[in-house]
This record gives C-alpha cells, structure tokens and sequence, in this order.
C-alpha cells in the first residue's frame, strides 16, 4: 500500500504533467516558471488526514437490561446465522435502551457505516417479540413498521435489507414460530407492480417477464442467483409457485404462496389472497404514501392497520425516517402534514406511535437542534427524542515526540521490508524486540506496539475530531522539530499506522486522506524580462513573473502585466491584450482586462522571435522574420510604439512584439494569426477560430486523468483476483446528470486510448520475433485473454427491428476470446499463444470489434494521441520488404530511403489510410470531432503515396528517375505497401508494415516549428511545408519532457516491467437511469450498482466488473454499494454536509488508507473552497430546519382532508387512476349528483364552518403548533374554517373560467385542475417537469420500447432538452430534435393533437428585455415601441410549453441518431421573467398589489398568484421552427423536406395508418415557454430625477440583480429557511406607471417561492420585511470585497450570476430605496476608482496627476502639461451633474471608472492634449 506522501504527491505530479503536454509553453524559462508557481499549491492543496471512525462496542445484548422477549428473539435469530452483532457497538446498545427501556423516541445520528440501519431493524424485531408475548394480536393484519425514504432508489436498497433479515427461511421461521404466521414485508412504490385490481393482462406484460428471469436465473445461473441472494436482491418468496405454471386459470397465477415473506406485486398486498395481505413491513417513499392516502384502492392496508391498533392499546405503529435531513425546509414541512395526515387516517394520537430518525448528516448542534428538528417533522415533542451519537475508540496517555524519534521515522522510508530501520525505531521507543521473519508479521508487531505508544496515541487523538492538515498534525505531534524532518516523521508514522493490523486484517489506525486539486486559471505575465520578481532566473529571459491572478502591473517590478496565451502547437508564447478599434496607429496603449469590452479589441501579440530561416511559403523565400510586423511594446506603459520613438540606450525599457495584421473573420473574433510566426506553422480549429489560445484548464479530460491515477494507487482486494482490476473502485460525484454521464462516457475511452498503447508496447518488447500489422489483433486478443484485460463497451450495439446487426464490441471481443481455446483444437496448436503465428487461426478471428478498428486508427494517426505522436514508436515496412525495396532502389541511401517511407506511412494513417477492410465509418468516429469521410474520400490518391511535401524536403537527394523506380517498386512488389481499394484509392497494407518502438532513442525536434518527428529528410523537417533544421533530443530534453513524457512514460515503464497495462469500466449512475421498465427484474442503476459489487448479473456473457462509477447526488446517501477506499468529486459539492456525506462512503473495512480527491473548477464557488479547504473538510454544514409553521403548505394539506373526507371511497371506482379518483371536472362543476361543488359547498357549510364540528376538532389535530405562532388564542377552528372557505371561493372562481361541460371530451381530471391550481399538496405530483424520451424498435417487440427516459424541471429542461442541446444517457449521446408527445391519437403524426393555430404569443422587448403579460396579441404586428425604455420595437413569438424531447430517429433502421458532444448547440432560457401588461404602464390601469406597505419613498407590496414565464427564445432569439406534424425542430432556418421523426414507427398501426419514411409537414416558428404560478413580494422603488433609468445599461441590470440576490440571502437569514427557497429577479416600468412629475421610472426587485404552487415564503418576507431588509443592509454593508464573494452575494445556487454581481450597486440602491436620497459612494470606495482611474491615467502619460482641488470627496483634478480637467465620481445610479461650469469639467459613474476605464482615460487625455 502507498503511503499519503506516495499517494499525494503522484496525484498532484499527474496533474500538473498533464496540464504541462496539453497547455503547451514552448520557452524554457517560462516552462520552469509555471512549474514553479504550479508548486506553490496552485493545483492542489497539502494533503488533509483523519482517522476513518472506529466505534466502540458496548455491553453483550443480555446485559442492556432490555425486555427479555427482545433479547431472546436477536439471540434466536443471531443463532440462524443473521447479522445479529452481539456484542453491539456502544451506539447501537444506547438506541435499543433508550427505545425500550425509557420508550423514547430515537434520533440516529452517526457516521457512514456506522450500523445505523441494525438500530431500526433491531427495534422492528424486538416489537414484534413484544407484540407476541402479549399474545392478542399477532395474528391480526395491519402495517407495524412503516419505513419512509425521500426517493425511490433507497427504497429498493432497503427492501434488500429486509430480504436478508425477514426474508431469510431460517429466521422467519424463528419469527413465525413467536408470531403464529409468517411476518411478511413489501416495497410500495412507482416500481411495484402494478397500479389497479388483479389482471391478468398487466400480469402478463408487468409480472410474468420479471419472475422469469429470476426463474430462469435459478436454472441456468445458480451460483450468480445465490450470489444475488446473499445481496437480498430476489424476492424472498416461492417465485416458481407464484409464477404458478400449469394453473387451471390465469387468475391463479402471481397470487401469494404460503411461505412467502415478501410481497411483490400491490394486489398482493390490497387485494390479497388467504396467504397475503397488508404487510406488516411496508416500505414506500413520501411521494407515495400521498398517492395512498387520496386513493380508494389502498384504503384497506390503512383499515387493517386501524383496526390492529385498535384491537391492543399496547400496540404502536414504528415509523422510521431514514435520511431524515434531507427531509428540511419546505419538503419537510410537506411531509410533517403529511404524517399528521397519516395519523388522522388511523385514528391514533401522536403517542401511539414510535419515530425513529437517522441520518449521518445533522449540522453541528446535534444534542440541541436535531430533537427539535425531529419534534417538527413528527408534530411531537422535543424531550420526547433520544439523540443517539457514535462513540469512537479513544486512546488515553498520548503525547508529542523529539527530533531523535522524527529522524528514525523518517528513515522507515515508507516501507516495511528493511526491518533493521524499525528495529532501530522500537529501541527508542521503548517496545518489544522485532523477530518477524515476514511483512504480515511485521504488521501484526507493528499493530501491538503502536497501540500503547504515546505518540500514536496522539496522533490518534488528534485526527478522530476533525481532519488536519498533514503539516499541522507533524506540528501536534513534533512540536520541537525542524518542520520538513517533522513532516517526513509524521507521514511515515502514519504509514506504520496504516499497515499496522489487527485481528482480522483490520488496519490500527484506518486513514483517510483528502486533497484539492485544480487546473490553472488564466494566467499573466509581467512583461519585463529582468522582473525581480522571477521564480526562475537561469536561461534565456523572455518575460518575467508569472502570476494566476489578473494585475495590470506588476507587483514586483512595476512593469505592465497582460494575460499569457500560447501557439497550442508549438507552445510560443503570446500576450492577449486590448487596444481601442480607433487606436492602431504608430502609438497604442494596451489594456490588460477587456472590461465591457464592446469598444475594445483583442490583439494576440508574440513575444518570441519569428523564424528566421527562409520560408518556404514566400515567393522569395524571406523568412517569418523579415515579413512579420513588429513593433516595441513598452515594458512601463504598455504602448505599443513606433520604433522611432525608441532610444537606442534604453533598449531594456521596451520588449518587441509582432503584430496581428489578418483582419479577423469575424467582428466578435480577435485579432490574431491563422499562421504562428515563431514556428510557421498555418491552422484553425474547426469552427474556424485560431489556435492561439488561453492556458486555463478546461474540460472533464483533467478530472479523467486524475480518476486514472487515483484507481490506479487503490489497493487490490485479495479475494478478487479473477477480475480484472482486482476489485479496486473508485466512486465519482459530479453535481449535475450531464456531468456524472459525461464522465462516464469519456473516462473509459480515454483509459482505453492510453493502454491500447502500452498493451501494443507490451506485445511488441515481449517477443523478439517481427509483429506485422496484419496479426496485432490476434496477438491482441491473446495478450488481453492471458493479462486478464479487458478492452471496449458495448454502446456501439446495433439493432433494428429485424433483429441484432452488431452485437456491440465489447460482446465481440469475449465472443472472440472465448473462441481462442476452440482454436488450439481445431488447429492442433500447443496454446493460444501459437494462434497469432498461424494464419488459418488468425483468420477465424478476423472480424475484429469495431471500436478496436477505431481506437487502432487513433493510435496510427492522431495528432497529438497516436504512438507516433506520443514518441513511442512509428509504422514501418516489415524487414522483408524493406530489403526488397532497398535492392529494387539501390541509387536512394538506406537510411534515407527508410525515412521516406516511414513518413509517408505516417502521413497515410494520419489520414486514417489504413487497412481497406476497415470501413469508413470507423475512419469517421476515429477522429476526434467525429470527422464525417464519404465511402470513396477513404484512402489517397496514387500520386500522394510518397507525398509531394516529402519529396520537396528531399529535394535534390532524389532525382525524378528515382522516384519513379521507387513508385515503380511500391506498385509491382508482390507484398504491397499500399493497396487499392475499390474506388481506386491506396492505404497502408497491414501485411505490409509494422510497429518499431523507440522508447530509448532519440528523436528530431525541428528548430523552426518545434515539432517532434521520427525521421530526418536530409537533415530537414518532414512535417509539410516545414523545411526547418532539425536536431536529435533525449529524454532530457525538456520540451520533449513537457510536452510528450506525460504519453510517453507510461509505455516506458510498461517496456521496463515497472507497471501493467491498466483499463477500467466506467458507467453512470443518477437519475436517469432510474427508471425501470416494468418488464425489467432491475434498473440500469441496479445493474449497475451490482457490477459495481463485482456482481456480474448482466445478460451478456460480455459483461465485466464496473472500476468506476460516475453518479450524482443520488449517491450521497446510503445505498449499498460496497466498501471502497476511493471517492472523487468532480466538482466542489453545494456545501459541507454534501462532502461529508460523499467523504464518508470511503473507508473500506480493513483499508489503512482512503483518498478522496475533489477537482475544483475555476468558478468562484470552486476556487473558494479550494483556497480555503477546512470550510468544506472540516464544517459540520448546517442543521436541518423545518418550516412548521407554514400556513401555504398547511392549508394545502387541510384541502386535501377536506376532499378525501368529502368523496366516499366507495362510490369510486377501485381501479381508477390516481388522477381519476376523486372525480371529473365535467361531473364536479357542471354535474348533477352526489359530488358536485353545490353539494360539497353543502357539505363544508354543514360540518365545517358550523361550530361545534367533529371535523374541525379532528383537523385541528393534524396542524403544527408553530401555525398559531402569530395567531390569536384558540387559532385551529378559525384557521380550519377561513381555509375552508378561501377553497369553496377558490373552487368557485375555477368553476367560473371555464365551460367544464364543453370539455367533458378532454382529459380534464379533478385532481389534476386542482394541483394545477396550487390548492393540493404538489410535492408528491410534479406537474412543471419535461421528460428527454429514446424510444427504439427492438428484436421480438411488437411495440417501440422506451429505452431511457429522465426528467427535469422545466426551468431547466429549457436549457438542457431544448433541441440542439446533447444529452449523455448511459454512455450514448443523443441530440435533442424534436417535440415527444408520449400520448397522441395519430401514431403517424403524433403533433397534430396540438393546436398549433392557437398559440399564445410572447412578446417582449430585445433591448431591455422587459416581458409583456399579452399573450393573445402579437405586439410586433402592432409595431409598439417599448414604453420601459424607448429603445425598440416590441418583437413577438407565438409560445409553446413542451410536455418531452426527443432524438431524432434515422428512417433507415428505426432507431435512435446518436450525435457528438463536439457540435453542441448551447441556446439557453431566461431567468425568470415577470411580465408587464401594457395597460399596467398606465398608473389608471395598474394592478393595485393585496397588501402593500411604505419603506421610505418605496413600496413593498404582497401579490398572490402572479404569473411568471421561463423561455427559451432559440438561436438568435428568432425561435424555432417545428413540424406540426411530427414534432421535428429546426434550430436554424426553415426545416428540410422530407425530415426524419423524432419517435420510431409502431408496428401496431402498419397497416392501419399510411405511413411514410419521412415526414412532410409544414412547420410554425415558437418558442420553447413556461408560465408558472408563485406568491410575490414586490418592492417597488420609484427613481426620481436626480436617479438614472437605463433599463438596457448593464451596471442597471447588476444593481437590480444584486439587490434581488441580497434580499433573497436577507430573507434566508430573517426567517431562519434554506436560500434555495426564494428566489429573485427585477423588472423595469416606465414613469407612466407612477404618474408622477418627478419619476423617470420605477425599479421592480420581486421574490417568489421556488416550490411549486409557492409555499409561503414570499408572503412571509411581506411580513417580515423590515428584518429582511435588516439583514440584507448587514451583507451588503459588511464585507470588505471590490464586487462580490462568499462571505457576502455569492453562493452556490447562484453561480451561474457571479458575474453580474456588484454589493456596492446593490447596497447603493437599496439606500436610495429605503431613505430616497441619491446614493453616494463611501470614501474608501471613491479613493479606489480614483486610484485606479489614476493608474491608468499614469500608463498613457507618465507626468499626469490627479489631485483633490478642495474639500468634496468625490471630485478631483487631472493635471498634464499645465492644462486642468475637473471631475466628479458618483454613484452609477445617479444622474450625470451639470458639466462644463467652473466647478466641474466631467462626472463620472463608479460604472464608468471601473467597466469603462479605457474610454474614459482615452477622453482625458484627449481633453488634456
């Protein structure tokens, strides 16, 4: 095992090698100088320790003093070989007496594999012992224990755990032999089969396919069954007789057996048989326990457990809440009313049932805040709860240690074979005599020695509390000792400790080690080349220091600063800077920071020398260096001069720099080079952008090479030796879906990419024997089968509905491999490693993967990944030919010929001109952008075989007669080096050719374009159109270090026997892959966690072990995916409690060390936490809150009490849909009957709001305490009926708007009307969510299966489904193409079901961007300028809300187009907009908000039920263009006809419908909406005269935007809720709004609710404005920051507006609104713009001053030459004072001085010239 210093250091070292050969420096001196300020931890923290918690155990069960019914069943059941712990840990012992012996309640809050789930389960058991011994009711039905998750995936977790335990033979039958039956559980969720009575249709389609694989498992695969079995991953239960096969009817079958213990299918359990029932274990999630408590079907679960509570006062209901914090805020609240729903339901008082909570997470304060946490959610009392916390194993008597202790520690070396060195150690410190003879002894020695050491016993002390830093811990513990020996002692002391074991391979001192690490910013160079402030000072100077945080001059030498950028070629260095579009004479002041950056352009200068031999380009050969501009930048004042105007004596005052003259392509693009200068080399990126570019770190390739290192450190597990990697994992996080399935689908690639190299490398220097091409493959396939390898995934599977076309690579590969031992037989060979060298065997094997084909062309012919590239080796002719070409050439040299040849192989497979039997698609899918190639493009032409750039480089060394007897030869030699294909075009014949390795030779660098190269043409460079000088490099040389000894190494150290080839499994795990077919025995996500468990249940005889699994937040909490010592975060989590809930999933039972590694980002949120690691590692995160005494989500609650006490279950259908089961809209508001508004209007009248009534009394008993906070005495009655009448108004108005009786026909539903209408609970029925749909024809179906299919809230799913967009499912990528109607009456042409005639209309501004509320008119036709700022004329979109997207589905095979990642179109919605209505211009016709109060001149205001829009406007804000027919979407321009469809064609309606191909139809042009419904408060801020009103000036939007932040964060703070409950926005109104003389508009800052429907917040914030407003000046007001940071605006939720964020603009507006006076800036911050200001002043002019002429603040002079220009500085939302008097010549706003910096000095100095 490695040790933290081992570990640590590789991380960090892989790292920055890689960002050194993908962000290339060519210069030495500045290659020295960023690995300088790489180590000075810019790309990862110091290594943070703790000790993996080790719990005590507590007292053997008999000696708790617990009931002796208890005690004797966990004995029975301990004895039947269950998990029954005996002794329990000290925690567990404390929980079982505290819910015993002193009937508390418990409150579970203890680490990640801290037997949290044994405490529950151990509680369950010992109430049914209890429930037995009193003999009444064990037999009676009804639900004991109710296990309540927040999401599906740990339901399915859990019911495993109950498998293992009830569902064990031996221990039910202990249990039923106390009980009198069998105790039977059952999961109750969207994945329980099925919804509705028994039927035997659904049994058929739902139940049938699932049983039989588990059926069939047991036959066919019984060692994997029983494997699956010990998971608790098959139903405990008698699956053949369930399955029942020779049944005399169907309606025998799937019915309960009598042995079962679970439950599978929901009529089991409501509509069960003798031998079923309700379960006595039922497990569900919130979301379904709603569904339960409104439906009538699961009514008698409910009834049986009433009537069982009833039948003995003694018997209680257990409810446990696992993960309970994640039940906080509003959810919390929601689920609060719904378990005093619940209880109401079962007629039981709070006291009657038993709360257990758990969770690893509860802040800080557990003792005090996590009872009252608990007493919200369960509308008990806080003492009521006992906290249960974890006691670690403490050491007593540690102490600190000498310098003679460090030294011998530090002379262990990290290793335990010397054992001389820890003799030595031990006679220090005073331990036994060492005799062990092996390394496990020494471990044993070492385990019993260390525990009684002081020092250990220290250390220990120290890292069971918190994490340290390393350093900080060696200060701890050699507090005396030179830092560097006291760091080295400690970390080989924690060595000692980590491979130390005790008793079963458990390590003394568990460890895990944490680490940051980061990719660089941008970074900036100072120009002076003798800056003082160099790191590296030997070499050639070309700039000075090197800094990663923007300055405009330099800190230590004063001299100008710009970005540093480079040639991503050749790595020359460049400098990005700015100059003014008008300013490109002979003198030109540079800018560092581009600011607004719209009067500004980017200029990419070169600082390194052109090339200065003859250019082969130029007619007259003049090299680079005489046609290359360049012109003296001034190293002070960063002018670019004339050189006229430089003193030949002041040659250090000035660097020289060329020039960009190429106009740019565009106006957006800068000005920059399409052909480096220094190394003359001519290319563009694809889209045409040029390859000079910044040195910031990008892309998920970083965070892919770190996972690399970090699996390949973890330590092997013995037991697993037949899997490939040996069970090593590593568990990734990213917080998003895109991420976690991004990184799953690359990472694999990327591993494979490097290991087909060393695996080629590997075969190659083990065999002295020649490997031509045309055998790699089988030797291939024998080295991966012998190496236990294993190569490719199956995402290139292909299947129509015909049937398989391609069983996909990875399947092929093991098919092909499992055929190598046939192939010794039928061919007589001696083993399969004969195979390779006879051709009638390698033949048998011929019809190779395709991703291999791919990943081979990759490694021939990639630019910067191929063996060439890499400088590993290079494709040659075999010897044979070669000496047959040698004697058929004589008169061209043989090294020279040689050299010929191997380019032009290599030019070929650049080309990906190899092998004609590859077809062209793999060609395509070779290149990294997926680069289309036609059939016939394949190959090159016959007169390129030896390309005309290789033959001008040789120039006179061949004649033309030469040449043509070397065409001669290649074209008549009976082994062809190149063949020709059916189009008449060559490529590379692999019989012909080989690999030559040339790991420990030298190369050629050319000295003109700075590449590397395999051959030397006469001494020139073979690269085309290069002709530079070049010379042989070493592995010493340190370009070829930086830029190639990243690839190169690896295969190294594989040749030299130092490492194995290395390739691993990645997949996704997250949301959405959930979703399980009720045909499937599991999810992908369950498949996936098992091979993540070694577990290999896929179908596919293909299917391997999962290494890394990529998933999201989903995995977080505690779903069982075995042990494991990696976890890697992607990205920075949201806050602490989220690193300590992914943290703590590594820690490996037996393990001595953990890494856990999180990759930081550039954003502001990542680079804080990186900078500042402690307050993520070490904060506890916050206390979970509950809302209780929210009156929105209570009256939502008593609405629902309302209805379902209302409708009587038994006039409903049973069967009925949940949608469908209270009623129709048509039968309630129009009908005639029993349910109907009158006659529940009646109803309500009659038991409601009359006083006394039983109804209220019972409904006042479900509310929270905390609601009647704020209301008078008495307050339920009065609360239960106005909340009744304010539904009965409600209902009424929703009667009004429509004529229910006309939509009869439609799918109006009740239930549905009233969700839409915010007036049931909406946390368990989303209704605002987009689904992402693949739907696909499959071999056998007679119907299109939906193979994935995710959601998002469509506040999101606007931005991330919108066409255009790609999404990453599963390692596949689709691009989103068009509408998905999931329900539609024409399968043909399933969009005509909408009304597409009938749209709404969108009509907002484009300057301002104002919103306006008409939807029924289309504004743009009217031609109506904007009334909010004049600026243009209002442009209108008809708006359509989509229901699901989906791919587009190729006409050919009916299956889904895959896309790339690397054409994405990114067109992303709106911020949540609040639109205006035209009339509401006019102060005559404004609506009046419902409560609304004064704050100064301002208004605050509360409004209810207010519309508010998300769109989505397409590219260029011109929309998108959709088929009405089929639900196709063009991005751009009008779509082509005909088109394919986004869905497959139905095999059911063939023949019913026509049906062609292609679509047709016509198209309309929308965007992409969503209205939504939220409460608001508003505050109003009228800007009078003396204000700015710019409703299109950016500094107005940040000013609004920052005061909506800040009032979102105030209010967070004032009303003790989650930021992530409100959120903000603003809007702009004209001056007609208010009607006043001197208003010249209105500022609108609006905070709504985030949950749907609202929840209060808003309506709260009304309430408490003034305290909101309080601790919004306190952010504002108290943090020292020049814009924004965390300690004040910025936060995670916020990320994506850190930009745009300014505390000062917001803090000036919020006192203009509180007090009306014109905002003024603070002194200190006049004095920094002034300072500033100055600064850039002094850069153009070096005698300028600027002084303060008189006692005002906020003006002051600029003087030059004599002449005088006074200003004023003021806040950018005042208006401009009066100019041009005595008294002040210019006034300008802090916006000016800050993102205007370059126009005004320019103005200045102008004035001043």
């Amino acid at each position: 095992m490695q040790s933290i210093k081992e570990v640590s250091e590789k991380l960090d070292n892989d790292l920055q090698r890689y960002l050194e050969s993908t962000y290339h420096l060519h210069h030495p001196r500045l290659l020295k100088e960023r690995r300088a300020l790489m180590n000075e931890g810019k790309t990862s923290t110091e290594p943070w320790v703790e000790a993996t918690p080790t719990y005590i155990s507590g007292d053997p069960l008999r000696d708790l003093g617990l009931p002796d019914p208890v005690v004797d069943l966990l004995k029975d059941l301990e004895d039947d070989d269950l998990d029954i712990f005996d002794p329990p840990y000290k925690h567990q012992a404390d929980a079982l007496q505290s819910f015993f012996n002193d009937e508390d309640d418990l409150i579970v809050s203890t680490g990640t594999g801290s037997g949290k789930t044994e405490i529950f389960l151990y509680s369950i058991l010992g109430q049914l012992a209890q429930e037995a011994e009193r003999g009444n009711t064990p037999g009676q039905r009804g639900i004991r224990t109710l296990i309540l998750y927040p999401m599906n995936a740990l339901v399915a977790d859990q019911l495993s755990r109950m498998r293992l335990l009830f569902g064990d033979e031996a221990g039910a039958s202990t249990i039923e032999n106390r009980m009198g039956r069998i105790v039977q559980f059952g999961m109750y969720t969207s994945r329980t089969p099925y919804h509705g009575e028994y039927n035997v249709d659904k049994n058929d389609r739902q139940v049938k396919p699932v049983i039989k694989r588990y059926v069939e498992l047991e036959e066919q695969k019984p060692e994997l069954y029983q494997e699956l079995k010990s998971k608790g991953r098959i139903p405990a239960k008698d699956l053949r007789g369930f399955r029942n096969f020779n049944p005399s009817s169907k309606n025998q079958k799937f019915q309960t057996q009598p042995g079962d213990r679970e439950l599978f299918t929901r009529q089991e359990m409501h509509s069960p048989n003798e031998h079923g029932g309700t379960p006595d274990i039922l497990i569900t999630n919130y979301s379904m326990l709603e569904y339960m408590l409104l439906r009538p079907i699961e009514q008698p679960l409910f009834q049986d457990t009433r009537e069982w509570l009833q039948a003995d006062e003694e018997n209680e209901l257990n409810i446990v809440l696992d993960e309970a914090h994640l039940y906080r805020g509003a959810q919390g609240a929601e689920v609060a009313l719904l378990l005093s729903r619940l209880l109401q339901n079962l007629q039981v008082s709070r006291d009657r049932v038993r709360f257990i909570l758990t969770s690893a997470t509860m802040g800080q304060n557990v003792k005090e805040a996590a009872p009252d946490f608990a007493a919200q959610l369960t509308t008990g009392e806080p003492e009521e709860f006992a906290v249960i916390q974890g006691r670690q194993r403490t050491y007593d008597g540690g102490s600190a240690s000498d310098a003679r202790t460090a030294e011998l520690l530090k002379r262990i070396g990290y290793q335990l074979e010397d054992r001389s060195k820890i003799r030595n150690l031990a006679s220090e410190r005073g331990w036994d005599k060492l005799t062990a003879d092996s390394v496990e002894e020494t471990r044993t020695y070492l385990a019993e020695q260390l525990e009684s050491d002081p020092l250990f016993r220290e250390a220990h002390g120290h890292l069971r509390e918190d994490p340290l830093p390393l350093t900080d811990l060696a200060e701890e513990l050699f507090n005396d000792v030179d830092s560097d020996l006291a760091r080295e002692a400690t970390g080989n002391l924690l060595y000692l400790c980590t491979e130390a074991r005790q008793g079963e391979d458990q390590a003394l001192l568990p460890t895990r080690l944490h680490m940051f690490l980061k990719g660089l910013p941008a970074q900036y160079a100072c120009v002076n080349p003798e800056c003082s402030g160099r790191r590296v000072t030997e070499g050639e100077n070309l700039l000075g220091r090197i800094y990663s945080n923007p300055h405009t001059t330099c800190p230590e030498c004063g001299s100008r600063v710009f970005e540093l950028i480079s040639h991503r070629t050749c790595g020359a260095a460049y400098l990005r800077a700015y100059r003014r579009a008008d300013d490109a004479g002979e003198h030109t002041f540079l800018w560092t920071n581009p600011e607004n950056g719209s009067d500004l352009d980017e200029l990419h200068l070169l600082v390194e020398e052109p090339r200065d031999d003859p250019d082969p380009k130029h007619d007259h050969n003049r090299s680079l260096a005489d046609t290359t501009e360049s012109q003296p930048l001034d190293i002070s004042s960063g002018h670019l001069v004339d050189w006229r105007d430089v003193d030949e004596d002041e040659e250090n005052s000035h660097i020289t720099v060329c020039v960009p003259t190429e106009e740019p392509p565009d106006e957006d693009a800068p000005w920059s080079w399409t052909r480096c200068p220094a190394c003359g080399i001519q290319e563009q990126r694809r889209n045409g952008e040029t390859k000079v570019e910044d040195l910031v770190t990008k892309g998920e390739e970083p965070f892919a090479n770190i996972v690399r290192s970090m699996f390949g450190i973890q330590p092997r597990d013995p037991l697993k030796g037949e899997f490939p990697n040996e069970g090593r994992k590593v568990l990734c996080f990213s917080d998003g879906r895109q991420k976690a399935a991004r990184l799953a689908r690359d990472l694999q690639s990327h591993v494979e990419l490097d290991s087909f190299r060393e695996v080629l490398t590997d075969i190659i220097t083990s065999t002295n024997e020649e490997i031509t091409m045309d055998r790699l493959f089988a030797e291939f396939a024998v080295y991966c089968r012998e190496n236990n390898i294993v190569f490719f995934d199956d995402s290139d599977e292909w299947t129509d509905q015909e049937g398989v076309q391609y069983e996909g690579s990875r399947s092929h590969f093991e098919r092909i491999q499992n055929r190598l031992d046939e192939l010794v037989d039928e061919y007589y060979l001696e083993s399969i490693e004969e195979i390779p060298e006879q051709e009638n065997a390698r033949q048998a094997i011929s019809k190779r993967p395709r991703q291999y084909e791919e990943v081979l062309l990759r490694s021939l012919g990639d630019e910067y990944y191929s063996i060439p590239a890499a400088l590993i080796g290079y494709l040659a002719p075999r010897e044979s030919l070669m000496e047959t070409l040698d004697e058929e050439v004589p008169n061209i040299e043989t090294d020279l010929l040689q050299s010929i040849l191997i380019e032009s192989l290599r030019n070929a497979c650049e080309q990906r001109s190899f092998d004609k039997d590859i077809d062209t698609t793999r060609r395509s899918k070779s290149y990294t952008y997926n680069k289309w190639m036609d059939p016939d493009e394949a190959g090159i032409e016959h007169g390129e075989i030896i390309p005309e750039y290789v033959r001008e480089s040789v120039g006179d060394g061949v004649s033309e007669d030469e040449w043509d007897e070397l065409r001669r030869a290649l074209m008549t030699n009976n082994l062809l080096l190149f063949e020709a294909d059916r189009h008449g075009n060559y490529l590379v014949n692999p019989e012909a050719t080989r690999i030559e390795l040339r790991l420990d030779e030298n190369w050629y660098r050319c000295e003109g374009c700075y590449r590397f190269s395999i051959v030397s043409l006469c001494g020139e460079c073979p690269h085309k159109g290069c002709a530079g000088t070049l010379i042989e490099v070493g592995d010493d040389d340190i370009h070829l270090q930086a830029r190639k000894s990243f690839l190169r190494d690896p295969p190294g150290e594989v040749s030299r026997g130092l490492k194995d080839p290395l390739t691993l499994r990645s997949e996704e795990h997250s949301a959405q892959l959930s979703a399980k077919d009720n045909s499937e025995a599991f999810s992908r996500s369950e498949e996936y966690e098992l091979l993540f468990q070694d577990i290999l249940v896929g179908d596919s005889e293909a299917d391997q072990p999962i290494d890394v699994l990529s998933c999201t937040t989903t995995m977080e909490v505690g779903i069982d995916i075995g042990s494991l010592t990696g976890v890697a975060m992607r990205t920075v989590p949201p806050a602490p409690e989220n690193y300590e809930q992914r943290a703590g999933r590594a820690g490996r039972r037996g393990a001595g060390l953990s890494t856990i590694i999180t990759f930081a980002d550039n954003s502001p949120h990542e680079s804080h936490y990186f900078e500042n690691p402690e307050k993520m590692i070490t904060s506890e995160g916050n206390e979970p809150i509950i809302y209780a005494g929210n009156k929105k989500i209570a009256r939502r609650h008593l609405n629902a009490s309302l209805l379902a006490r209302y409708f009587d279950p038994s006039d409903i259908e049973t069967g009925a849909d949940v949608f469908r089961s209270l009623s129709t809209t048509q039968e309630f508001f129009e009908g005639e009957g029993d349910q109907t508004l009158d006659d529940f209007e009646d109803w309500v009248t009659d038991e409601v709001l009359q006083d006394p009534s039983s109804v209220v009394t019972r409904l006042g008993a479900l509310l929270p305490d905390a609601l009647g906070d704020d209301l008078q005495e008495n307050w339920r009655g009065p609360f239960i009926r106005e909340t009744a009448q304010d539904l009965l108004d409600e209902l009424r108005g929703l009667q009004s708007r429509a004529n229910w009786e006309e939509k009869s026909g439609t799918d109006e539903d009740l239930l549905s009307v009233l969700l839409d209408a915010a007036l049931l609970p909406t946390f368990s029925f989303p209704t605002d969510v987009c689904d992402f749909t693949v739907r696909a024809n499959e071999r056998g179906e007679n119907r299109p299966k939906t193979k994935y299919e995710t959601s998002r809230d469509l506040k999101q799913a606007l931005s991330t489904y919108v066409p255009g967009r790609e999404i990453v499912i599963d390692k596949k990528t689709y691009e989103s193409y068009g509408l998905h109607f999931k329900f539609a009456d024409n399968p043909v042409n399933r969009a005509t079901d909408v009304d597409w005639d009938d749209l709404d209309h969108l009509n907002w501004c484009p300057v301002c961007e104002t919103v306006y509320d008409e939807q029924t008119r289309c504004l743009e036709e009217e031609e109506i300028t904007c009334p909010v700022c004049n600026e243009a004329e209002i442009t209108s979109l008809q708006m359509h809300t989509p229901s699901a997207f989906a791919p587009e589905v190729d006409h050919r095979t009916d299956t889904p187009e895959e896309g790339s990642d690397y054409t994405e179109d990114l067109v992303y919605a709106t911020q949540p907009k609040y639109p205006l209505t035209m009339t509401s211009q006019d102060a005559g016709d404004a609506t009046e908000m419902a409560n609304q109060k004064q704050v100064g001149p301002s208004t605050v205001g509360r409004l209810n039920d207010e519309q508010l829009l998300i769109a989505n406007f397409g590219s260029d804000e011109e929309g998108f263009e959709v088929c009405v027919n089929c639900g196709a979407v063009s991005r751009d321009g009008e779509l082509g006809n005909p088109h394919n469809r986004p869905y497959p064609k139905d095999p059911r309606f063939l023949g019913e419908y026509d049906w062609d191909d292609q679509c047709s139809g016509s198209t309309i042009t929308t965007s992409f909406s969503h209205i939504f419904n939220s409460d608001l408060t508003v505050l109003q801020i009228p800007l009078n005269e003396q204000m700015e009103f710019v409703p299109d000036a950016e500094w107005f939007e940040t000013a609004g935007q920052s005061l909506a932040e800040a009032l979102v964060m105030g209010a967070s703070r004032a009303l003790g809720i989650e930021d992530e409950e409100l959120e903000g926005g603003f809007r702009s109104r004209s001056a007609e709004y208010v009607d006043k003389d001197d208003v010249r508009g209105v500022f609108e800052i609006f905070l709504f609710d985030t949950t749907s429907g609202g929840a209060g917040f808003s309506t709260k914030v009304w309430d408490e404005f003034g305290a909101v407003l309080a601790e919004t000046r306190s952010i504002l007001e108290e943090c020292s920051c020049d814009s924004a940071c965390h300690n004040c605006l910025q936060r995670y939720e916020n990320r994506h507006l850190h930009d745009s964020l300014n505390r000062h603009q917001g803090l000036a507006l919020l006192d203009y609104a509180e007090t009306g006076d014109p905002p003024t800036l603070s002194t200190d911050k006049i004095e920094g713009l002034v300072q500033q200001f100055e600064r850039s002043l002094r850069l153009k002019e070096d005698d300028i001053d600027v002084v303060q002429p008189g006692a005002e603040a906020d003006v002051r002079a600029v003087k030059l030459n004599g002449k005088s220009l006074t200003f004023g500085v003021r806040s950018s939302l005042r208006r401009e004072r009066a100019t041009g008097s005595a008294t002040l010549d210019a006034d300008f706003s802090a916006y000016d001085l800050s993102k205007r910096l370059p126009d005004v000095a320019y103005s200045v100095v102008d004035r001043l010239q």
